[in-house]
C-alpha cells in the first residue's frame, strides 16, 4: 500500500458522519491528515472560503446531503461531475476550488471486482437520489440493454408495480433501505425475477443486507458497496495529491490490487465473529478466549436476555414458557447481529427461527462449535438439563440442519482449556483477525 502525502490536510464534509469509514480508509491509502467535518448547510460557504484562502483543509470529500450544494461555490467542475450533477471531491489550488466526482469510477470497480456484466442487460436502479446519478452514468456507459429507475415518486415505475419489471437481469440498490440501524428492511422480494443475474447494493453496513441475502438465495451474483467506497477514496486521494485530474479513468492492475488490499483490511475490521452451537458446546468459553486474544468486546445474547428481563433464563422458561423466551431471544439476536467488530455468542436455540439464522450472518463470519452430545454441559440449562445422552443426541440431530444453515464453518470443540484456545486461534486464522 502506498504511504504518501505527508503534510496534506484533507477531510470529509457532511451532515452526519458518526459512522463514516473514510478516516480509516484514507489512513490505509496514504500518510496524511483526514478529518471529519459535520456541517450545517449554512456553514458550507464559509468552510469553502477557508479552503480557498489556505486556512482550511486543501482537499475534501463531500457526502450526503452536500454533493450538489457545493457546486455553485466552485471555480471549476470536471466533465464527469457536470454530467452526473454532483461533486464528491474538492481540491484547492492557487486560491481556486475544483470539483470532481469519483463515485462512477468506484461503482465501475465494484462491478468489475464482482464480475457483473452490464452490456445488453436490462437494469433496474432502485432510487433516484444522488447515488443513483453516478450509477446511471456507469450503466449508460456500459451500454445496458435498458435502464429503469424505480422510485416511490414515480407514477409509472414504482415499488407497487414492480411486477412490470420481473424480466430485469441486474438490480442496483441506491436507496438506504436496509442500512444500519434499520437492518432487515427490504423494498420487495426477488423470487419472481426469472432472468435475474446479479444484484449490487451500495450499502456496506450491514455487509449482507436483506436485499443481498434474498439475491443470494436466488443464486445470483452479489456485491455490497465496500469496494466502491474504497475505490472512490483511492481516486480521490490521487486527485488530492495532484497525481491525476482524471476522475473517470479505469483503474490499473496495481490500483485494483491496492483497492482489494484496503477493502479486505476494512472488511476484516468490520466483521464480527458469531458463535453458534448446542447448549454447553463451549461458545461462551471460546468467545471469552477470542475476546482476550483480539481485544474485541464479547457479546453474549443469553446475558442480554437476562439483563433485558431482569430474570435468569430458567426463570423465564418457568414463568412464561419457551415461546415467549424465543421472542425475547429474537429481539436480542436482532440487536447483537447488527454490530460489527465484535465477538458474539448466540444461545443454543437462537438458530431455530429462520429470521434469526439470516440475521446472524449479516455482519459476521459464523462458526458452529460442535461437541459430541455426550460431552455437552447440561447443568442449569432449561432444555437440556437432566436429559440422557440419547435425548441429547436426539436434540442435536434435530438442530444440525439449523446450525449448518446459520454458519460458515464448523469447529470441533471437544472441551478443555487447550481445545478452547486452539479453537479460538483457528477462528482467528480463518478470519484473519490479528492478536493484540
Amino acid at each position: 500500500m502506498n504511504i504518501i502525502g505527508s503534510g496534506l490536510k484533507a477531510g470529509l464534509i457532511g451532515a452526519k458522519l458518526g459512522h463514516s469509514l473514510s478516516p480509516q480508509i484514507h489512513r490505509l491509502l496514504g500518510d496524511y491528515e483526514y478529518r471529519l467535518y459535520e456541517l450545517e448547510e449554512g456553514d458550507i460557504p464559509g468552510f469553502l472560503d477557508k479552503m480557498r484562502s489556505g486556512s482550511g483543509p486543501s482537499a475534501i470529500n463531500v457526502t450526503i446531503p452536500y454533493k450538489q450544494t457545493v457546486m455553485p461555490y466552485l471555480d471549476g467542475i470536471s466533465k464527469t461531475a457536470s454530467s452526473v450533477g454532483a461533486v464528491n471531491t474538492v481540491v484547492a489550488r492557487s486560491g481556486r476550488l475544483y470539483g470532481y466526482v469519483t463515485d462512477p469510477v468506484g461503482f465501475s470497480c465494484m462491478l468489475d471486482r464482482a464480475g457483473i456484466e452490464i452490456s445488453g442487460r436490462k437494469c433496474l436502479c432502485l432510487g433516484d437520489g444522488g447515488a443513483a446519478k453516478s450509477v446511471l452514468e456507469v450503466l449508460r456507459a456500459r451500454k445496458a440493454g435498458g435502464i429503469t429507475v424505480i422510485s416511490r415518486r414515480s407514477g409509472t415505475d414504482n415499488y407497487d408495480n414492480i411486477s412490470r419489471h420481473y424480466d430485469a437481469e441486474v438490480i442496483v440498490n441506491c436507496t438506504p433501505v436496509g442500512m444500519y440501524p434499520k437492518n432487515g428492511d427490504e423494498l420487495f422480494e426477488l423470487g419472481n425475477f426469472h432472468r435475474l443475474e446479479a444484484c449490487a447494493d451500495l450499502i456496506y453496513n450491514p455487509a449482507v443486507t436483506a436485499f443481498l441475502r434474498d439475491a443470494d438465495r436466488c443464486g445470483v451474483k452479489t456485491v455490497n458497496g465496500l469496494t466502491m467506497l474504497t475505490a472512490q477514496a483511492l481516486r480521490s486521494r490521487d486527485i488530492f495529491l495532484g497525481i491525476t485530474d482524471d476522475d473517470i479513468r479505469p483503474f490499473s492492475v496495481g490500483e485494483m490490487s491496492e483497492i482489494a488490499d484496503v477493502t479486505s483490511a476494512v472488511r476484516r475490521d468490520m466483521l464480527s465473529v458469531g458463535l453458534v452451537g448446542m447448549p454447553g458446546s463451549g461458545k461462551t468459553s471460546v468467545g471469552r478466549r477470542l475476546s482476550e486474544l483480539t481485544g474485541r468486546e464479547l457479546i453474549d445474547t443469553d446475558a442480554m436476555i437476562e439483563e433485558k428481563t431482569g430474570m435468569s433464563i430458567p426463570e423465564i422458561f418457568s414463568r412464561f414458557g419457551e415461546e415467549r423466551f424465543r421472542d425475547i431471544e429474537s429481539e436480542c439476536v436482532a440487536e447483537a447481529s447488527k454490530l460489527g467488530g465484535k465477538i458474539i455468542s448466540y444461545g443454543g436455540g437462537a438458530v431455530l427461527r429462520e429470521k434469526n439464522r439470516m440475521l446472524i450472518k449479516q455482519n459476521s463470519a459464523v462458526f458452529w462449535l460442535e461437541r459430541p452430545p455426550h460431552l455437552l454441559s447440561r447443568e442449569g440449562r432449561p432444555l437440556s438439563g437432566g436429559k440422557s445422552d440419547d435425548e441429547m443426541r436426539e436434540m442435536y440431530n434435530k438442530r444440525c440442519a439449523a446450525y449448518e444453515c446459520a454458519s460458515d464453518a464448523r469447529i470441533i470443540c471437544s472441551g478443555g482449556e487447550e481445545t478452547i484456545d486452539s479453537a479460538a486461534k483457528r477462528i482467528m486464522r480463518m478470519t484473519g483477525i490479528p492478536e493484540i
